[in-house]
């Protein structure tokens, strides 16, 4: 049921795969790719619908992509690219239109509801400010997350249009932020490896091996596409030092996987789900000592998510207690690092999430004319720069409270006081850990950790609490 739908597939726009976030230059998160994939697929279906409709395969366009139809229906040249499929993808989006037809669409994630209607398809990606401030204090943690998510979806999608006119003429952002959350929400990272040996044989992980196509064209390896996408998670560390391929437990195919990603999650589920690299596929099995009897409904465990972190990504959470709660104590500062997304998205340049490399961009001279630096790149590091000059300014005044001393202690210029000494080295050492998250965000054990999942199957919108977004 994955074939198809990874996020290194043939029906990604080219030229997205150069696209980089534009205040950072660091890569985009895989999912962004995979995103781009799933649209083109979606498109690739009306398009051949219609032609289907019409009588043939390509209707109203000839082999230059110059606009034949006289009925004022054909696009814009790049449009028409963006509609077309190659003959061998024919199969592929027959397959999966049913699996397509059923991931939620903008219309869904953007419906009004009322007190007597839950949106169950709604997700925090589409929550305007005024409302996330309503649900979420700011600054709180989950506020936080959910904000970087919203900001890493923009700035996917700005990149993306900046990489390729004909993705931006195609794509409008609401399309885009939809299926970014449907990948969000629904995408498995499967363990991937490429054959070990001329035979065939495997290795583990998603099968890679080089196809036909029905003209007997041989289609490039998986691998050797995948070679061709620098993303923040994958690529760059697909090759070791010798230039073989990375373990498989060091590389992870993002992939949308049908019906199971229809499971909802709990951190004491009644199913197990785990990859079987031989079939390629996932196999389900019920607990031990698990109990399901029919019409209940079987959850699954996706990780050790916090209740903050399972709604800022997923869109629900379980309410009953049972996971982990986050609270960050970053009252007077924000977070510039990783806030809890990893490498899917930061507001700093990956080389300046290191605190030792903070010296070295202050301290290094901007040489505009070094031709090593590429222009983009001196840009974003100049950024960075006054990104954590403003932190640093936010960081003293967790320093406005002298505790222990009868007065205040005025840091002056000309006066050396230990105390003043003091309090310049804890300000030294906030600035060095400002981005830490694990000094920052602290984690509050599950109040019911052995809460059982809500089995029964519920009708109506009440059911929707929690419901896969």
């Amino acid at each position: 049921g994955m074939e198809g739908m990874e996020e290194g597939s043939i029906s990604t726009v080219p030229e997205t795969v150069s696209a980089r976030h534009k205040h950072t230059q660091n890569p985009l998160d895989s999912g962004a790719f995979l995103a781009v994939h799933l649209i083109r697929l979606v498109h690739g279906a009306r398009a051949r619908a219609r032609a289907e409709k019409k009588g043939g395969d390509n209707v109203g366009r000839e082999e230059d992509g110059r606009c034949q139809d006289q009925s004022g229906e054909c696009k814009s040249l790049r449009q028409q690219r963006w509609d077309d499929y190659e003959p061998r993808e024919i199969k592929r989006i027959d397959t999966l239109a049913p699996y397509l037809d059923i991931l939620p669409t903008s219309a869904h994630r953007t419906k009004k509801s009322t007190d007597a209607e839950i949106n169950s398809q709604g997700h925090p990606l589409f929550w305007s400010s005024r409302l996330l401030q309503t649900v979420f204090p700011p600054n709180t943690y989950t506020f936080d997350l959910i904000k970087r998510y919203q900001a890493m979806a923009e700035s996917e999608y700005e990149a993306l249009k900046f990489a390729s006119e004909e993705f931006g003429e195609n794509v409008g952002y609401l399309s885009y932020l939809n299926m970014r959350a449907n990948v969000l929400s629904r995408a498995f990272g499967v363990p991937v490896a490429a054959s070990s040996s001329s035979d065939g044989d495997y290795d583990g992980g998603a099968f890679w091996g080089a196809s036909e196509d029905d003209d007997g064209a041989k289609v490039a390896e998986l691998s050797e596409e995948m070679r061709s996408y620098e993303t923040s998670n994958f690529g760059s560390f697909l090759d070791d030092d010798d230039g073989k391929t990375a373990a498989a437990e060091e590389f992870k195919l993002r992939s949308m996987c049908p019906l199971l990603d229809m499971y909802n999650s709990h951190p004491n589920p009644n199913v197990s789900w785990r990859y079987d690299p031989q079939t390629s596929s996932f196999v389900v099995r019920a607990m031990p000592k698990s109990n399901i009897p029919p019409g209940h409904s079987i959850v699954v465990s996706y990780g050790k998510y916090t209740d903050g972190h399972m709604f800022a990504k997923y869109g629900y959470v379980n309410g009953d207690g049972s996971s982990m709660t986050e609270i960050s104590l970053a009252v007077f500062h924000r977070l510039l690092g990783d806030v809890g997304l990893g490498r899917q998205y930061s507001q700093l340049p990956f080389k300046a999430w290191d605190p030792n490399s903070r010296k070295d961009l202050f301290d290094s001279p901007e040489d505009e004319h070094d031709e090593r630096v590429e222009f983009d790149s001196r840009k974003s590091l100049s950024s960075a720069k006054v990104a954590l000059e403003i932190q640093a300014k936010e960081l003293v005044r967790y320093l406005m409270f002298d505790d222990g001393y009868d007065d205040c202690i005025d840091v002056s210029v000309n006066s050396h006081s230990s105390d003043e000494e003091l309090k310049l080295l804890k300000l030294q050492h906030l600035i060095k850990l400002a981005n830490y998250r694990d000094a920052w965000i602290v984690r509050v054990p599950p109040q019911f950790p052995n809460a059982e999942p809500l089995q029964q199957i519920l009708e109506g919108p009440s059911s929707s609490s929690s419901s896969a977004a």
